[in-house]
């Protein structure tokens, strides 16, 4: 399997070893990667990163989409969708359900104010939000999170007495 590093790509089938490294107080946190030629690499990837990078990589049969929905930071604006077939899925041992991967990588919608679900063949979505009949439940679910959070952001501006 090959990981995607600060450092560059490595493939975790020539990893024997990695070892954190400490990290002085507002530094960087590394690791040491004992490789299996007996060569050493520090990299600037802590282990949590090199945990989260590991596990099987299945290929995905056709007709997987990964939909990502990307929620609107203000009132006025409206929510995106994204698509993009998924090629791979990743299976941790971590009980999770596999995660999807496409070419622009594994989803990262948590990171920027969203969700994503996985459309199969089928039509039948599955995310960490859980189970959708259809692409369009997924949108309704999404569009009744977004208005809860506009609720309370405008719940939150009432408060503290600034106009809705």
């Amino acid at each position: 399997m090959l990981i995607n590093t600060t450092a560059g790509i490595i493939n975790s089938d020539h990893i024997v070893r990695v070892l954190p490294n400490d990290a002085p107080a507002g530094r960087q946190s590394s690791s040491t990667v004992t490789f299996s030629d007996g060569s050493e690499k520090t990299l600037r990837v802590d282990l949590d990163t090199f945990e989260s990078a590991c596990g099987v990589i299945i290929t995905a049969q056709p007709g997987f989409t990964l939909v990502q929905c990307y929620f609107p930071s203000g009132d006025d604006e409206e929510t995106f969708y994204d698509e993009n077939a998924v090629i791979a899925f990743r299976i941790c041992g971590d009980g999770e359900d596999p995660r999807p991967i496409t070419l622009e990588g594994e989803p990262s919608s948590y990171a920027l104010g969203g969700v994503f679900t996985v459309m199969q063949p089928n039509g039948r979505c599955h995310g960490p939000e859980g189970s959708n009949d259809t692409l369009d439940s997924f949108k309704a679910m999404c569009a009744e999170m977004i208005e809860k959070r506009r609720a309370e952001r405008r719940q939150a501006r009432a408060s503290a007495g600034e106009p809705a």
